[in-house]
């Protein structure tokens, strides 16, 4: 195992990002944390192609998964963009849209189920959150991409079936019986089917 010497380039600075974050993780919140995961994982790849060589000498398998770790650290970052859709994916990583199709065929879930799935399980952890009772379904549906707060309760009925559990409904204001039986709690997504 060859050792990378952290005295200069990339090496130095994530080095200090890795110092930076250890002594003040404990005090940033868990999406902070996941975005601090991201950009960790950014300056741990630049500094291995720094010190590795080209990314275009790596074999095709590596690169793939290289830019599928990519392009999820994007969605996860955009989740909260309405226009975070496949095509607008394929877009911002220059790759057709078969390219990104492609590049989760061996993946539990598709690119638009993944968006799916990430907006879902934010949109639930706002539910539950306490401080945020008195946002309503609509508004935090909102925050996390969904058109509306129907939007939001049929993307989560498709796959749980279930509505949104009786605890978390009286927390946040606004919402009425109706719309409360739309969204929901069990974030399992199917395993995807054929298609994308």
């Amino acid at each position: 195992m060859q050792r990378i010497c952290a005295d200069r380039g990339t090496a130095t600075i994530l080095s200090g990002f890795v110092r930076t974050l250890l002594a003040h993780g404990p005090s940033c919140t868990l999406l902070e944390l996941a975005g601090m995961g991201s950009v960790a994982l950014d300056l741990a790849t630049a500094c291995l192609a720094q010190h590795l060589g080209s990314p275009g000498e790596a074999p095709p398998e590596a690169r793939a998964q290289e830019m599928r770790h990519r392009v999820m650290r994007f969605i996860d970052s955009n989740l909260s963009d309405p226009e975070l859709t496949p095509q607008a994916i394929a877009d911002h990583h220059n790759i057709s849209l078969r390219t990104l199709y492609d590049l989760f065929d061996d993946q539990p879930l598709g690119v638009a189920a993944r968006i799916r799935q990430g907006r879902l399980e934010r949109a639930f952890a706002d539910l539950t959150r306490p401080e945020l009772r008195a946002e309503s379904v609509q508004t935090i549906a909102l925050r996390w991409g969904f058109s509306s707060g129907t939007a939001f309760g049929r993307a989560f009925r498709g796959p749980t079936g279930s509505p949104l559990p009786s605890i978390v409904l009286p927390m946040h204001s606004g919402i009425s019986r109706t719309a409360g039986r739309s969204p929901a709690s069990q974030m399992a997504l199917p395993r995807r089917q054929s298609g994308h």
